[in-house]
Order: C-alpha cells, then sequence, then structure tokens
C-alpha cells in the first residue's frame, strides 16, 4: 500500500495515537544509532588479526560454508543423541509384571501357529513339545536373555531333496543396541530330524546377558531338546512384513512375517 494514500496515513497516525509513539521519532532514532554504529566501527579501524568482515546492526548472512558447518553440527548431535538414547533404553530394567504381560502375546500366537492338527500332522509336533517351547521361551524372555525368536515351517522340495522354507515368524524382544546380523543362532528346537520330511524349526537367538553362569542356572529349568544350531535363518527366499507390535509400558515384541 502507498504511505502516501489517504488511508494509509490515517491508520499511521491512529496507530501513533493509540500506542503513544510517533513513526517520524522511531525512524529518527533509528538512523541516529546506525550512524552512530557505523562511526564507532570506522573510527576502531582494523586491527592487524581482524578479517575482512562487515560489520552491521543486523545478523551476518549465512554462506554456503556456515549452512554446511550447521548441517553436520546438526547431524552429529543427533547421532550422539540416539546413542544416548540407545544406551538408557537398553540399561533400563523394565518390570516383571510388562514383561510377562507381552511374553504372553507372543506365546498365544506360538500357540495359534501350531493349534491345527493338520500343521501338528505334517510337521510331526505334538501338544506337549509346544507346550515345553513356550515355557522355555517364556523364562528366557523373562530374564532379559533373548534377542529374538524365530519360528519356521519347512517343507520337503522333492527336486532338490531338501527342505524349503514355506513362511516363517520373527520376534525381536525390546533391544535399542545394535543388532548384529547373524547367519548362527545360538539354540534351536526341530520337531523333525528326517531331513525328507517337513518341519517346525524354532530358533532362539541369545544376547549379551545370557552368560555362563546364567546358562548353568537356569539349565535344569528348561524343558525342550535345544541344541546349537548352525542354519540359516535370514529367510533370504521370502518377504518380510513387520505384522504388528505387542508393548506394555516401554517394553515391546516386534512380530514379523516372512512369507
Amino acid at each position: 500500500m502507498n504511505k502516501h494514500n489517504q488511508t494509509a496515513v490515517f491508520y499511521q497516525e491512529k496507530w501513533d495515537m493509540q500506542f503513544g509513539y510517533s513513526s517520524q521519532q522511531f525512524k529518527k532514532s533509528f538512523e541516529n544509532g546506525f550512524h552512530k554504529y557505523v562511526a564507532k566501527h570506522f573510527e576502531e579501524g582494523f586491527s592487524a588479526n581482524s578479517t575482512s568482515t562487515i560489520h552491521t546492526p543486523f545478523a551476518q548472512a549465512k554462506t554456503k560454508q556456515n549452512r554446511w558447518k550447521a548441517l553436520l553440527l546438526s547431524m552429529t548431535s543427533r547421532q550422539k543423541m540416539r546413542t544416548i538414547q540407545a544406551e538408557s533404553i537398553q540399561d533400563k530394567a523394565f518390570p516383571l509384571q510388562d514383561i510377562q504381560n507381552v511374553v504372553e502375546r507372543m506365546m498365544h500366537d506360538l500357540k495359534q501357529i501350531t493349534d491345527f492338527e493338520e500343521i501338528r500332522s505334517t510337521y510331526n509336533i505334538t501338544e506337549a513339545q509346544i507346550a515345553e517351547c513356550c515355557h522355555d521361551i517364556k523364562i528366557l524372555a523373562e530374564g532379559g536373555y533373548l534377542e529374538f525368536v524365530d519360528i519356521c515351517l519347512l517343507n520337503h522340495d522333492d527336486k532338490h531333496t531338501r527342505r524349503v522354507e514355506q513362511k516363517a515368524y520373527r520376534f525381536e524382544m525390546n533391544s535399542a543396541g545394535k543388532k548384529v546380523k547373524t547367519n548362527r543362532p545360538n539354540s534351536v528346537f526341530m520337531s523333525q530330524d528326517d531331513k525328507s520330511q517337513p518341519a517346525l524349526r524354532i530358533v532362539m537367538k541369545y544376547n549379551a546377558n545370557y552368560t555362563r553362569d546364567a546358562q548353568i542356572d537356569l539349565e535344569s529349568q528348561l524343558f525342550a531338546a535345544w541344541k546349537a544350531a548352525y542354519c540359516d535363518i535370514t529367510h533370504s527366499f521370502l518377504c518380510a512384513d513387520i505384522d504388528r507390535d505387542y508393548s506394555c509400558n516401554g517394553y515391546a515384541i516386534q512380530r514379523k512375517i516372512f512369507c
């Protein structure tokens, strides 16, 4: 709007009357302050160590180098914050009741997967075996010793006379630390040793908390016939999908489906 417009002048005077301040006085005081600032720095001159930086009463405009530095500092600070948060969550002790609440949902899924008579007969598993596995997984999960539990249905391939993965489920326990990818988990339960027959494979991956002393203490409490595993559980021939999360007051188990 043109400042010489009659309406603009009217509103400007109205504003001056309302706040008791004249725009002309503001302009004059600003110009006087600006001239004093320039005169002061002009009289001081440049020292031997000074650079050719232009001083103004306003903020210095950011150059390209300043923006890159700001971006780098921001990325570094975010990385440090993630590390601090990960360490704080990893060291956090969750109440046993919250862990049990989440683990019970995972156990319900495991029982549901093998609840059909057709699956039990095809993969040669019994209800007692599933109960033993659920008992052991629950004890290890409540103790904070598990990183994930991997359940896979394996079918026999007539062409290659070997087992192929049909479908798999993975339950990843609450862990904020860096997860190391590995093809050699710690313990596995196989419902059928005959490789010419379909089988159900349940794999448990321990974390660093499962020390030798913890293993000795819990050895008498485990029921299933677990053994060392050297199988590939990356499920590279299947497509992964994050199905759902089970959580309670910060503790969570994420379920992935490979099919």
